[in-house]
Parts: structure tokens; C-alpha cells; sequence
């Protein structure tokens, strides 16, 4: 049986020397590969050990097999931490009674939040973002998000695979938080990066992006920020959040992270208030707002009175009518 070449489109016969490639299945004469006889002999001496592409699908296999060995590595790292949390079981054996079954949840707690941890590695949580309303500018949550996430924010190659409203039901006209999910945890590191330059947007800095935490992570943060705004309350100053502890700035080598991280703190406080406390003002729609194609909404009404002329060279400050 004969095979059409990949490359010259001529049959690769019993008598040419021929390789087949293992990503795509073509065949090709080793000429137009420009794979030496020696090399041809050895790979056909050793066709069990060794692996052949194509020069089309090589770039492409070696891709896939860099993501599967990082899937491996992945299930590896997860397999070693159920193994240990499984030998630590093992090891209460010789517990009986509640305390057992206590030692048993504790494991089985810790097990589920890796999981959740996992699951959530690459989400962000978006609170106060106007909800879409039918026959708006925006099809769905996505098509906003990704406006706010490559255009106001500028990180255009940040992928925006899914979003969500929770909860499922609306209270009281509030906006409920979209959970997005990133392309990867590397792109959800670059957006919450940005994200505080909202504060300085006039016509986005009611929204705020966080972190998707799970429940054990939200209590140690909010546990964190509490013990911050004790002790600054107190009188304690030059005090920040860094690696899961609220610890004194060490002068210049801390400047930059204290100042970074005092605005994190100041914001993940504002913006969790915000959503928990009263309903966010409403001035125009942002889906209304970019009806008439600005990449953001325009001003609140009630940011600065119009002006209208009176005659040449004076002006009026009385606001024109409506």
C-alpha cells in the first residue's frame, strides 16, 4: 500500500524511504523533510524508543506535550497532598470515638478547600457592574466585561472564558457580583494588578475586581483587615498587609509594597461595603452610556452645572434647561 507525500504530493512507495508523522498521519519521502539517511536508518532501528514530526506539527506537538507533562505535574502535586493528608489519617488510626471522626472532618475540610482553591485559581469577582438590561448595548455580562477588561483596563490579551451573576435572584435593584473566569492564573494576576487604576476613572470607579477566594480565604482577609484597622486606630502607623500577616514597613524596601498594599486594603474595604451596604447610585446607564460609542461612560449629571453663553465674551453658570 502507498501513501501520497506530505510534501511533494508524489506516492511514497515500499521502496522509498518514507516517515510517517505520529501528530498528523502523513507520510513524507525523507528528501522533502531534509532527514538524512542516517538519521532515517537510526529512527527505523529505534522506531519504538524514538518519536517522529513532521516539520508542519512539530511546534504543535511540542505544545501539547508541554501541556500535558504541566497537567501531569499538576495531578502529581495533587496526588502527593492527598497521599500525605491520607497517611495523616492513617496515622489517628488508633483514635477512637468523636475526637476520630473530628481529626476525619478536619481532613476531609482540608481536602475540599484545595479543590475549591483550585477551581477558583483563575476567577475574579466584579461588584457594582450595571446589570444588562434587555435591548441594551451589551448582549451579555461578557461582552461588558471583556470591554472593561481589554479596553478601560487595557489588557487585551486577558481571556475572558465565562461569566455568571450571583446570586441567581436580584434583591432590592442591586447589582449582583459577576464571577469571571480568566484564561489562566497568570491573566487574573495581571488584571487584579490594574485594577485599583479604576479608582482614578471617574466613570468606573464605583467597580471594583477582586480576587474569587474561597470562605476559609475571605475570613483570614477580613480577620486581617479588622486587626489592620485596630491597630491603626490605636495609633499604630507604617503598618501593612504582606504574606498573610499585618506587619511594620521596613523604610525603603517596603515603601513600594506598603503603599501598593495600603491602596489594595483601602479598596477591597470600600468595595465590600459598598456591595453589602446601600443600593449604588444610578446617574445614566453605563450600557447607556457607550450606546453613542465611548469606551466609557460619560459623567454623572450632577458631576459639574452646563454652561451657557449669554452674550460675547460672558458666561453663565445656570444650568440649561432640560
Amino acid at each position: 500500500m502507498t501513501h501520497k507525500c506530505g510534501g511533494c504530493k508524489k506516492q511514497v512507495t515500499k521502496t522509498d524511504k518514507g516517515l510517517k508523522c505520529e501528530y498528523c498521519g502523513g507520510w513524507y519521502h525523507i528528501e522533502c523533510e531534509s532527514v538524512t539517511s542516517e538519521a532515517y536508518d537510526f529512527i527505523e532501528n529505534h522506531g519504538e524508543q524514538l518519536h517522529w514530526f513532521c516539520k508542519g506539527c512539530n511546534s504543535k506537538a511540542i505544545e501539547v506535550l508541554k501541556l500535558v507533562q504541566g497537567l501531569k505535574d499538576q495531578q502529581d502535586k495533587l496526588e502527593e497532598k492527598v497521599n500525605e493528608l491520607t497517611t495523616r489519617v492513617e496515622e489517628i488510626d488508633n483514635i477512637k470515638g468523636s475526637h476520630k471522626e473530628r481529626v476525619c472532618n478536619v481532613v476531609r475540610e482540608e481536602l475540599y478547600e484545595i479543590r475549591e482553591r483550585e477551581a477558583k485559581s483563575a476567577n475574579v469577582i466584579i461588584r457594582n457592574l450595571e446589570e444588562i438590561e434587555e435591548g441594551g448595548r451589551w448582549n451579555d455580562d461578557k461582552e461588558l466585561v471583556e470591554h472593561l477588561v481589554h479596553n478601560v483596563l487595557g489588557q487585551k490579551d486577558v481571556e475572558v472564558v465565562s461569566t455568571g451573576r450571583v446570586p441567581e435572584n436580584r434583591i432590592d435593584g442591586r447589582n449582583r457580583l459577576v464571577v469571571v473566569t480568566l484564561g489562566t492564573r497568570t491573566m487574573k494576576v495581571k488584571v487584579l494588578r490594574v485594577a485599583k487604576s479604576l479608582r482614578s476613572n471617574d466613570q468606573w470607579k464605583q467597580v471594583y475586581i477582586n480576587a474569587d477566594e474561597t470562605k476559609r480565604e475571605r475570613e483570614k482577609q477580613y480577620q486581617l483587615r479588622k486587626e489592620l484597622r485596630d491597630r491603626r486606630e490605636n495609633g499604630e502607623t507604617n503598618l501593612v498587609i504582606h504574606r498573610g500577616q499585618v506587619v511594620e514597613a521596613d523604610g525603603k524596601k517596603m515603601q513600594g509594597t506598603q503603599m501598593e498594599q495600603k491602596k489594595e486594603n483601602d479598596d477591597g474595604l470600600h468595595g465590600r461595603k459598598h456591595q453589602e451596604g446601600s443600593p449604588p447610585t444610578r446617574s445614566r446607564s453605563t450600557s447607556d452610556a457607550l450606546k453613542m460609542g465611548s469606551q466609557t461612560p460619560p459623567l454623572r449629571r450632577n458631576s459639574q452645572p452646563k454652561m451657557t453663553t449669554t452674550r460675547r465674551g460672558s458666561q453663565s453658570t445656570k444650568p440649561a434647561k432640560k
